[in-house]
């Protein structure tokens, strides 16, 4: 199978990433249709660094890649971001498909069963949520604010849970 006919989701860079956004934001507020946008952080990934070392830690984070990548849509797009945190774009979800994602997302990696040195880890993730609902938000920087808050809320409140923030006048 050639990469050409490859359907899985891939990871892209920070610099796609952040074009991917811009294309999907401009989209969704043209034809106004919902768009979110996840940023996930693999819960106390530096711990993990410290006890298995960073193979340990690239093993979690690719296999947890490789997790989300499976429970995602092709319409779906993932990157990673320079501080090992993930982003997510998802057109066309609404707040409760985001909801429903974000349940899933959380039970398949907690679930998970880890290869080799990590297989005594249960690692979980912080997952903070923006969904834009109209036409009303006029930059996608205020989209990526906005997960970015809901993602610290999760992390404060212990990991291993979703945060949503919602943008629009029908927030």
């Amino acid at each position: 199978m050639d990469a050409s006919s490859d359907q899985s989701p891939r990871l892209f860079s920070l610099a796609q990433i952040q074009h991917v956004l811009k294309v999907e934001f401009s989209r969704a507020r043209r034809y106004r249709y919902p768009l979110t946008l996840l940023c996930l952080e693999i819960d106390n990934l530096g711990a993990l660094r410290t006890k298995h070392g960073w193979e340990g830690k690239e093993q979690a984070f690719t296999e947890v890649v490789e997790l989300l990548q499976k429970l995602m849509r092709t319409s779906d797009f993932l990157g990673r971001l320079a501080d090992d945190r993930l982003l997510v774009v998802v057109p066309h979800t609404d707040a409760m498909g985001t909801k429903t994602l974000m349940e899933r997302l959380l039970g398949t990696v907690r679930a998970h069963r880890f290869q080799g040195a990590l297989s005594s880890e249960a690692l979980t993730l912080s997952i903070g949520s923006a969904c834009m609902l109209d036409d009303s938000t006029l930059y996608h920087d205020q989209l990526v604010s906005a997960a970015e808050r809901a993602l610290q809320a999760a992390k404060t409140a212990g990991g291993n849970c979703a945060v949503e923030e919602r943008l629009g006048k029908s927030a």
